[in-house]
């Protein structure tokens, strides 16, 4: 790695642009050149550069106590002090820094960082620095998304992080000279700082910490394992012996409970049955009664379905009338529509006439305007002649005015700059006269506000150093209380754990007297065993349910089957009669017919054509026995229709028995079809049960040798046995589940307590370190606090020879240092500007007399000027303002073409409006042709709808006279409608309605049978003589001896449980304690090796490995610097002793060293670690920081040696140093000198 080259601008001192180029010559060709110039002038301003313009860091910022201080910016804005933006220089709007670097890789690269206030003005806030990346050679840019991604590519580019690189490249000696000269222990934090080491004090504590909660868990364990003592044998024999006696005295309870309550179960039952026969019995009745009150709705439903013949000529005569009321609106609106069409037409008439008179006028209009057109032209082309002229002189006349108006001002101006300057001449020489004290402070006031800053930094350090030591004291004293407290709580937490466990060892001990397999495995046998009880049961109650049903049901068989004889007797004899009863209705229908055609009055008036001798037209006939009169004929018409009339009402009356006998043959048929369908199912569920019974007897063979009546009693009686076993068992696994939990919850607390434990050392080693870390710092606060305020007091004594003797200045400083620095740098600054005002106005005023000279002859010729181009200007203004009066009483002033554009538009519109009349006239005649013919054919259409309506009137009136014939009954138009209205979807819900109510009341019928026989079964299977009151208390009798039983099964279980578990955890315990032990030998070994509280064992072994290898590669660099001396460490401590080879290897303290000695260690340690910092980057360019002023003349040979001998390794070398021997003795300088106002200027020479 290699720097090439330095820029920057307006960074602190450094105000205008500068550039270190170490490519060009001088710096080209020297191996070592001195950074100089005076104290505060900006040499390590250009470190700053470099470093911030790779890093975004500067070394000296990063020391820059925080605390929370600021730095006031402008405006309310503020700075942190380690913020690198404080390095833009006050007053200005930006800045920036720039390095080109040679990267590890070989390749040149251009570094650039840059800073600027808000519109890059010196008033705006600071804004987010920038950075950026490019390689020089091609011009590429490399930057990444943001500045972190920037970092990370110089950072790859150089293969150096910051903090190696201000190792490696920028030297500082203070550090290592401080560094030979610490203790073991500050030379381990020297150390830790330099090389990044704190990581093994953090693994040398945890080592420490988890030994010792190893230790903890071991002695825990072996606490348990006290405590886990079995019974003895012949305790343990007894106490299984009383357990089997209670475990039989409880079997017998069980059973005698279990019949007792099969007893209960059947008075229960019993009791069920009885109300279930008599809801059976009201639910038949309920349905009986609601099939009697249903008769009306079959009537209805039959006069409903009579009528629906008529229900196409009642929607036809609707539709009819519906249309014939849409055909009159229809011709309404025909009527309408033809007046607004009569209307439309006559009202286009009259427009057209307007058209044709507007059109005449406007051609009038526009013949009469022509021959002032043609004078409006002329007057346009005289206006277009004379106005460029007009134009011409007025923008003559107006050049000369602003040159005269401009000469006055500048005459003015001039006049007025000669007074102010004379005034500001005059004033800055008073002021100056009377403050003639500020001019040793004013020009060197780049020093003195060097040392003020440094003074008032100095100053916050010291009281912020105060407020720290009394923090840290108070610090100290809480940190000793919550080590107190830490130690309470251990013991706390300690008791805490022993009573968790033995909570837990209890409860262990109760879970492992219940045996959960052997409850499993008695509740899976009493399960399956109970379900084959329920399963025969369920088939006995089947069973005999079943046997009822099926004999309902066979009993209404045949009651149905012979109500549908009598119905099918009776529709074969209806079906027999009926054609019968046809044919004589037709042939009474046909005489009826021939009779009224006789009768008819076109026979009477043949009758009364006839005359006597004379054949008759018809049949020819000279006799004509009825031309007068025939009552024969009206005789025997009233007997046939009486006839008619008679046959019509037998066939209806036949035809509505016929269809109620096909009705209950149907529903006959369909309640046959659904009873076989019952039966059969019946039959298969009886077989299906039989079947079912017959697989259970292996499991039950008792009910092989009973009577079917007697399986339901016996079965009750052993379901209520299992079901007692079942409650028992389910009462101790509740009771096991219980005991579980809570030993669950003991174990939960066991180990929350000894976490709380663990947590609690923990907490105390904590608070130990933190008490010993905390007096370290006190203390070394108190030290600090003493260099403070000894730089102070050194700080204040340089500024003495800025102000008159006699001055109390520093009780003024004292008072408020940000303020007394202000106050003086603001007088210095006003002495300065006083100054430089007096001088720029002398000078100002030699050049103001010339300017003033040539301002007054510039003024005399423009005012000549002006006059000769008014006069111009007033002869074209008076001729173009007559013509433009001619022209403006022409049309008003508007142009010809726009006049003549209007009198042919007027013209246009007219002829348009002609046209448009006549196409609406056209357009409104054949409008009113069309809606006089549409009226036409709508009177025609209502006329055709009228004579179809009356037409299906008459036809629906003989409907309704036929069927009041056939039906015998009075059924007027009103009364067929209401039926009309039901729809065909109601017919169908109706009629399946009615056959529900019959349905309901079989079915209730077969469910009152059932109950019946199983109440009567029932009865049949009285298990004893004992009534419900005996049974109840013998069963609470018995219910309390049981729980007397298992209480005392439970408490010896739970005896023996907890040997058990005894027995167990002392297995486990053994296993456990030998495990913790390897582990806990394991860990005692390793925290013996690297732990301790403070973590200071592993921190200096790995420090002590670190430093051997960094001696290692400061003893190669000493060895070209200086051959005499080696860097030996002092075995097993950081301590450093010399080795001195002109003295036979003679061993010597570190403080045995002349300065210059101690210069030459201290730069072979440097260059050590910027070896051991960049071991696989090359870096071939140094630069060393100060380290020089302290130094005597032999001492600064032997440096200057050693500087020699470092640049002939190949590397360039940069010094920074202030001391002039040592800058005179370096022929190549880069020199920063010091300007006014603050300001520094670099120059390479």
């Amino acid at each position: 790695m290699k720097i090439l080259a330095i820029r920057g601008r307006n960074l602190a001192s450094l105000a205008t642009e500068f550039c270190v180029d170490f490519q060009s010559e001088p710096l080209a060709s020297a191996g070592l050149f001195a950074i100089t110039g005076p104290t505060g002038a900006g040499k390590s301003t250009l470190l700053d550069a470099l470093c911030v313009a790779l890093y975004d860091a500067t070394p000296r910022l990063l020391r820059a106590a925080s605390r929370g201080e600021t730095i006031p910016d402008v405006g309310e804005h503020s700075v942190g002090p380690a913020d690198p933006r404080t390095l833009l220089r006050r007053g200005a709007g930006e800045g920036f820094a720039e390095v080109d670097f040679v990267g590890s890789d070989g390749v040149a690269y251009r570094a650039r960082w840059t800073v600027r206030r808000a519109r890059s003005k010196a008033e705006g806030r600071l804004q987010a620095s920038e950075l950026s990346l490019t390689r020089i050679d091609d011009g590429q840019v490399l930057s990444g998304n943001g500045k972190l991604e920037t970092l990370k590519l110089i950072e790859g580019r150089i293969g150096l992080s910051f903090e190696q690189f201000t190792r490696a490249v920028l030297l500082a000696q203070n550090d290592f000279a401080a560094f030979l000269r610490a203790s073991d222990d500050e030379r381990a934090e020297l150390l830790q700082t330099l090389t990044g080491t704190a990581a093994y004090a953090e693994i040398s504590r945890q080592a420490y910490l988890r030994a010792k909660a190893e230790a903890d868990a071991l002695r825990l364990l072996q606490a348990q394992l006290a405590d886990q003592v079995p019974l003895e044998a012949d305790v343990r024999q007894a106490r299984e012996a009383a357990l089997a006696e209670q475990t039989a005295r409880l079997d017998a309870l069980t059973q005698q409970q279990a019949a007792v309550e099969a007893q209960l179960r059947w008075h229960q039952d019993l009791a069920r049955l009885a109300a279930r026969v008599a809801e059976s019995q009201t639910q038949r009745e309920q349905a009986r009664q609601a099939r009697e009150g249903a008769e009306a709705r079959r009537i209805a439903l039959a006069r409903v379905e009579a009528v629906q013949p008529a229900r196409p000529l009642c929607a036809e005569l609707d539709r009819l009338n519906a249309e014939q009321v849409d055909t009159g609106k229809a011709v309404a609106d025909k009527e309408a529509a033809l007046a607004t069409a009569l209307r439309a037409a006559a009202d286009c008439t009259t427009r057209h006439t307007t058209a044709e008179l507007a059109l005449a006028a406007a051609e009038q209009a526009r013949n009469a305007a022509q021959p002032r057109l043609n004078q409006a032209r002329a007057l346009d082309a005289g206006i277009a002649l004379v106005a460029p002229q007009h134009d011409a002189a007025r923008l003559a006349r107006d050049a000369a005015a602003q040159a005269h108006t401009q000469a006055q001002t500048t005459r003015q101006r001039v006049a007025g700059e000669c007074e102010a300057a004379c005034r500001a001449r005059d004033e800055a020489a008073r002021w100056l006269a009377d403050h003639p004290g500020l001019r040793p402070l004013a020009e060197a006031w780049p020093r003195w506000e060097t040392l003020l800053g440094q003074a008032a930094g100095q100053w916050r350090s010291q009281q912020a150093l105060a407020a720290e030591q009394d923090e840290a004291a108070r610090s100290e004293a809480r940190l000793q209380g919550e080590l107190d407290r830490a130690g309470q709580r251990l013991s706390t937490a300690v008791e805490a754990a022993a009573k968790a466990l033995d909570t837990h060892t209890g409860l262990a001990g109760q879970c492992a007297a219940i045996d959960p397999d052997a409850l499993a495995g008695q509740r899976k046998a009493l399960q399956t065993h109970r379900d084959h009880l329920g399963r025969a049961a369920q088939l006995a109650g089947d069973q005999a349910r079943l046997r009822a049903s099926l004999h309902t049901q066979q009993q209404e068989e045949s009651a149905t089957r012979k109500a549908m004889a009598g119905h099918e007797a009776t529709l074969a004899e209806g079906q027999g009669r009926l054609p019968l009863l046809a044919r004589d209705a037709d042939a009474a229908e046909r005489a009826l017919s021939i009779a009224r055609l006789a009768a008819s009055e076109n026979v009477e008036a043949l009758r009364q054509q006839l005359s006597p001798d004379s054949p008759c037209p018809v049949c020819g006939a000279i006799e004509h026995p009825y031309a007068a009169h025939d009552p024969q004929a009206r005789a025997m018409l009233h007997g046939l229709e009486a006839n008619l009339t008679q046959a019509r009402q037998a066939h209806a009356s036949l035809s509505q028995q016929i269809a109620t006998a096909q009705a209950h043959v149907a529903s006959g048929n369909a309640q046959l079809a659904r009873l076989a369908q019952s039966l059969a199912s019946l039959h298969t569920e009886l077989e299906a049960a039989t079947r079912d019974q017959s697989a259970l007897l292996p499991e039950l063979p008792e009910l092989a040798s009973l009577a079917p009546e007697a399986h339901p009693p016996w079965l009750q009686a052993r379901l209520a046995e299992a079901d007692a076993a079942l409650v028992a068992i389910d009462q101790t696994e509740t009771r096991q589940r219980a005991l579980l939990a809570q030993r669950d919850l003991a174990q939960r607390t066991v180990e929350a307590a000894r976490a709380a434990e663990a947590q609690v050392r923990a907490d105390l080693n904590q608070h130990t370190l933190a008490h010993q870390q905390a007096v370290q710092t006190r203390q070394s606060l108190a030290q600090r606090l003493d260099d403070a305020r000894r730089d102070l007091a050194q700080s204040l004594d340089g500024l003495d020879a800025a102000f008159p003797a006699g001055d109390d200045w520093r009780s003024r400083w004292q008072a408020d240092p940000a303020a007394f620095a202000r106050h003086t740098g603001a007088a210095a600054r006003e002495w300065t500007t006083a100054q430089t005002r007096q001088q720029e106005s002398e000078r100002r005023l030699l050049a103001l007399d010339a300017e003033l000279l040539a301002a007054t002859t510039a003024l005399d010729a423009a005012a000549g000027q002006q006059a000769t181009r008014q006069q111009e200007f007033d002869t074209h203004a008076r001729t173009l303002t007559r013509m433009q009066a001619e022209r403006a009483d022409l049309f008003e002033g508007r142009p010809v073409a726009k006049v003549e554009a209007a009198l042919n538009d007027a013209m246009a519109q007219a002829a348009e409006a002609l046209r448009l009349c006549q196409g609406a006239t056209q357009v409104a005649e054949a409008q009113r042709a069309r809606q006089d013919e549409a009226l036409g054919q709508a009177r025609s259409r209502i006329a055709a709808v009228q004579a179809a309506a009356q037409d299906a009137a008459r036809r629906l009136d003989d409907w309704l006279t036929d069927f009041n014939a056939a039906q015998g009954a009075a059924l007027d138009l009103p009364q067929l409608r209401a039926a009309l209205a039901h729809a065909p979807d109601w017919l169908s819900t109706e009629r399946q309605a009615l056959q529900a109510l019959d349905t309901a009341v079989d079915t209730a019928t077969a469910v009152l049978h059932n109950n019946e026989a199983s109440l009567a079964a029932h009865q049949a299977t009285v298990p004893g003589e004992e009534g419900v009151d005996a049974l109840n208390a013998r069963h609470t009798r018995l219910a309390a001896e049981l729980a007397e039983a298992r209480e005392a099964q439970t408490a010896i279980k739970l005896e023996l449980a907890r040997d058990d578990e005894r027995r167990a955890r002392s297995g486990s315990l053994q296993a456990d304690l030998a495990r913790q032990q390897a582990r806990t030998d394991l860990w005692a070994r390793l925290g013996e090796l690297i732990g301790s509280a403070d973590g200071k064992k592993f921190r200096n072994f790995a420090q002590q490995l670190t430093l051997d290898i960094l001696l290692g590669y400061a003893n190669r660099h000493l060895e070209s610097l200086s051959r005499r001396y080696r860097l030996q460490r002092i075995a097993d401590s950081l301590g450093l002793l010399v080795l001195d080879q002109d003295m036979g290897d003679e061993l010597r303290s570190v403080h045995s060293l002349s300065g210059g000695e101690s210069f030459l260690v201290s730069l072979a340690l440097a260059l050590g670690l910027a070896s051991l910092s960049s071991h696989r980057v090359r870096v071939e360019s140094l630069f060393i920081d100060e380290g020089f002023g302290s130094l005597d003349a032999d001492s600064l040979r032997v440096a200057m040696e050693a500087l020699d001998s470092l640049q002939a390794q190949g590397r360039k070398v940069g010094v920074i140093s202030h001391v002039q021997e040592m800058t005179e003795r370096i022929g190549t300088r880069v020199e920063v000198r010091r300007l006014a106002g603050g300001q520094s200027r670099v120059v390479v020479g």
